[in-house]
């Protein structure tokens, strides 16, 4: 009985010695595990008719067989990559795809992406919003500055001194967060990414990169080919 007892007494400490390596770390802190980021659920036709519904900017055929909404980055070389390699013919040449458009800044490596969604938002309320996202998307997928963001926004042709104004309204800012609140939710993490709904198999697809939504259009949409630079989609960075 005794013996019993000794081995029961040793299990205890064995059970208790270890219950103190989980809950301590080497300095004597008591240390709480990481809770894990709820994984967003996938997204169906319902969740996505209400992603769209929601959706500011669109253009192109409402009646299309294709819905792709877009979440990007102004300040996002791989954005403007993809816009340069075919998305700028969205609501010009492809009659088969009815394509939205949603902030979704990186602030932490892209200082500027902010500041851009809010000129574009700004831009928005002026009737202007195609013109100024063309104009912050083309041309050389160069860092983003605070003056390639104003000329972006003059050669739309707006007020600038209401521009200066209102840039910084906490409205603007509003939206931006909304838009980025709603690529969150649908589990978006990298920029750009792209929501696709086809009409005709009920399927939501959702596609980071461009040389990716090439890929998942073929046979449906006859998208050109990107170009071979190496550019690829940018991460959002972990949380702290």
């Amino acid at each position: 009985m005794k013996s019993e007892q000794k081995l029961f007494a040793i299990m205890g400490a064995i059970v208790a010695l270890g219950a103190g390596f989980l809950v301590f770390n080497k300095d004597g802190v008591p240390e709480t595990p990481p809770t894990p980021s709820p994984t967003p659920a996938p997204l169906d036709e319902a969740k996505f008719d209400g992603l769209k519904k929601t959706t500011q900017h669109f253009k192109g055929n409402p009646d299309a067989r294709i819905t792709i909404i877009e979440f990007a980055d102004f300040q996002c070389p791989s954005c403007r990559f993809a816009y340069d390699s075919g998305v700028k013919l969205f609501g010009k040449e492809f009659p088969e795809v009815y394509f939205g458009f949603r902030h979704y800044p990186l602030d932490e490596p892209h200082p500027f992406a902010r500041p851009a969604a809010m000129a574009a938002e700004f831009c928005a309320k002026q009737g202007k919003f195609w013109d100024v996202y063309a104009n912050l998307m083309k041309g050389p997928k160069e860092d983003l500055t605070e003056e390639m963001i104003v000329k972006a926004v003059q050669a739309t042709g707006v007020d600038m001194a209401a521009f200066e104004a209102q840039r910084k309204d906490a409205a603007l800012n509003k939206l931006v967060d909304a838009d980025k609140e709603a690529g969150i939710a649908a589990g978006v993490s990298q920029t750009p990414t792209f929501i696709v709904h086809d009409k005709q198999t009920h399927q939501v697809s959702i596609i980071t990169g461009y040389r990716r939504l090439v890929e998942a259009l073929k046979g449906v949409v006859k998208l050109p080919p990107p170009p071979d630079d190496g550019s690829k989609p940018a991460l959002m960075p972990p949380p702290p």
